[in-house]
């Protein structure tokens, strides 16, 4: 009687995870290595965020903004402007005034 091989398909070329948490640590490195410090804004360019601000129509924005060490894009519609607080909400995200760096309206 002759035996049948099977294949192990791509089980065979899958890693060996030998160290518990390794696959964490490694991730969160990469992330702190893709940290940014936060942009410093000229004066021109925080006149320009300010004048889109208060010239705001309700269109469609995308929104630069820093947060955690990353520069992140949001674009939509802009649910909230709460100047006293210093915040803005668009798409249930909540940005800190002092953390945009760019407003572009969408055409």
């Amino acid at each position: 009687m002759k035996k049948i091989e099977t294949q192990r398909g791509m089980k065979k070329w899958q890693p060996f995870n030998a160290l518990e948490h390794y696959d964490d640590y490694i991730n969160s490195t990469y992330k702190i290595k893709e940290m940014v410090n936060k942009p410093i804004l000229s004066e021109e360019q925080i006149q320009e965020i300010n004048s889109s601000l208060s010239s705001y129509n309700h269109d469609e924005v995308n929104i630069t903004h820093y947060k955690q060490g990353q520069i992140l894009i949001t674009q939509g519609i802009i649910n909230k402007i709460d100047v006293p607080n210093q915040v803005l909400t668009i798409n249930k995200t909540r940005i800190f005034f002092s953390n945009l760096l760019k407003i572009e309206i969408c055409n």
